[in-house]
Order: C-alpha cells, then sequence, then structure tokens
C-alpha cells in the first residue's frame, strides 16, 4: 500500500503541473492590466499623480493570470512582467496624449486625438514637459513593481503551501481511513 500512495502524489503532483493553462493566464494578466491602465487614466483625469494605479495595475495583472491559468508559475511571473511592462508604458503614454489633446482641443478646436498621439514626442519637447513624463513613467514603474513583488511572492507562498498540505492531508487520510474506504467500495459496488 505504501508505493501505492506514493504513486499517488506522484500522479496529482504531473496532473497539477499540466493544469496550467499559459494563454488563458496571459488574457487574464492582459485583463487585469487593462483595469490598470483604467485606473491610471481615470486618476490621471482627475489630475492626481497615477502612481496608486500601477500597484493596482500589478494586482490585478498577477491574480489575472493566476485565476485565469487555474496557478501561478515562473512562466506567469515572466509573462505578467512582460504585460505590466508594456501596459505602464502604453497608460503613461496615453495619459500625456489625453492631457494634450483636452487642451490643444481647447485653444485651437478641431484637433484629432490620433494626431495628437502620434505626435506626442515633438509635443513633449515643445511644451517643455518631457522630463515629467519620464518621471511619472518612473514613478507608475516604481509602484507598479511595488505591488507586483508581493503579489506574486503571496501567490507563489500560496501554490507551494497548497500542494504540500493537500498531499499531506490525502496522505493521512489514507492512513487512517483505508478500513472504511474498502467497506464503502465494497456497498457501493454491491449496488450497481
Amino acid at each position: 500500500m505504501e508505493n501505492f500512495n506514493e504513486s499517488s502524489v506522484v500522479q496529482e503532483f504531473e496532473e497539477h503541473e499540466k493544469k496550467e493553462r499559459v494563454v488563458l493566464g496571459i488574457l487574464g494578466a492582459f485583463l487585469g492590466a487593462l483595469i490598470g491602465c483604467a485606473v491610471i487614466l481615470f486618476i490621471g483625469h482627475l489630475g492626481y499623480i497615477a502612481a496608486i494605479g500601477g500597484v493596482i495595475m500589478a494586482i490585478c495583472s498577477v491574480n489575472g493570470y493566476r485565476i485565469f491559468a487555474g496557478k501561478m508559475s515562473n512562466k506567469g511571473i515572466f509573462f505578467c512582467i512582460v504585460i505590466m511592462a508594456v501596459m505602464v508604458y502604453f497608460a503613461n503614454r496615453l495619459e500625456y496624449a489625453l492631457d494634450f489633446y483636452r487642451e490643444l482641443d481647447a485653444a485651437y478646436g478641431d484637433i484629432s486625438f490620433i494626431k495628437v498621439y502620434e505626435n506626442l514626442n515633438e509635443l513633449l519637447w515643445d511644451y517643455d514637459v518631457y522630463h515629467s513624463y519620464i518621471t511619472d513613467m518612473i514613478c507608475l514603474y516604481a509602484f507598479t513593481g511595488g505591488g507586483a513583488f508581493p503579489t506574486i511572492k503571496k501567490n507563489y507562498k500560496e501554490a507551494d503551501l497548497g500542494e504540500f498540505k493537500s498531499s499531506a492531508s490525502d496522505d493521512a487520510e489514507t492512513e487512517t481511513s483505508e478500513a472504511p474506504a474498502t467497506v464503502e467500495a465494497e456497498t457501493s459496488n454491491s449496488e450497481v
């Protein structure tokens, strides 16, 4: 019986390893990062520094991956970091483009947002706000990293503890209740 328990634990571990759905996890991380982008844009629209949006982006992105993929792994951490890095850049750029669009549209009227977005680098230099743009991006990256690290660490620890607890409790259950399990098996077979 001892070999059976060890092999069932090995099988359970192998099945647990196969359950990660990476593509769905990437989708979840992306959706979480979009939530963070929306928060960054909303807070920025109110006129505040949107660095807390980076923390929200990190939490939503990491948890989005974990929920959609079924677990957090090294692959998940990698994809979350890449997605968050791209989305922080995009959110900061979009926030500044929206600010310029509102200002230029109010001053000159009939300005295309697409043109503002395409010419954002020139506008940043012409209006002497490039350093502010870079500073805001660095703050967003720092806050996103600050939110990502504890969230990733927590999810990773929960995954490791969850595996240990489930295999330990399964071993304890099989050792203490082998006789009742055989009685239950016999009664269920006789009913069929």
